[in-house]
């Protein structure tokens, strides 16, 4: 099944029959990734009049760029001229590990070790950068969300989202 076919279907589960009242809310959300679907799910999303909130990080896509590279500004000015919500996912997309005894936050690639601690400032940093890019392509600010990748968070990084405005 390709991705577009997948993501139809997926679409098509969750938005309601006409016979069937909706009584409450879906919330559908998507991080940016290799980007290969972006454009059909934009289309798919028009066109049955749905929003959705996109969670933004800088990752390398299947035409080798990046996903927040102004190459891709038409299509995000598209989504946010659309009435999309849009949310930080880190500018790397990171996952937060444990706080450190120093009050910081430890900051890695995917199942590696290492990586860097950061004080509220760097984490900061790395929150904004998704948003610093997008106002550039669509003359607008994210709102005010933040997706950790992995769903990773620690104490620290929290209250430091917080902090920054997410």
């Amino acid at each position: 099944m390709t991705g577009r076919a997948a993501f139809a279907l997926a679409l098509a589960a969750a938005v309601p029959a006409a016979a069937a009242p909706c009584t409450g809310t879906v919330y559908l959300t998507f991080d940016t990734g290799h980007m290969e679907p972006a454009e059909a799910m934009a289309d798919i999303l028009d066109r049955q009049g749905v929003k959705a909130t996109f969670f933004l990080a800088n990752e390398k896509t299947k035409r080798g760029d990046t996903s927040l590279d102004p190459a891709w500004a038409p299509y995000w000015k598209r989504l946010a001229d659309s009435g999309h919500a849009f949310g930080s996912h880190t500018w790397r997309h990171w996952y937060v590990g444990a706080d450190t005894a120093e009050g910081k936050v430890r900051y890695a690639p995917f199942r590696q070790k290492g990586g860097e601690v950061l004080d509220a400032q760097a984490f900061c940093a790395e929150l904004k950068k998704p948003g610093e890019a997008f106002r550039a392509m669509t003359g607008r600010d994210l709102d005010g969300l933040w997706r950790a990748p992995g769903g990773k968070t620690s104490p620290k990084a929290i209250e430091y989202a917080k902090g920054c405005g997410f």
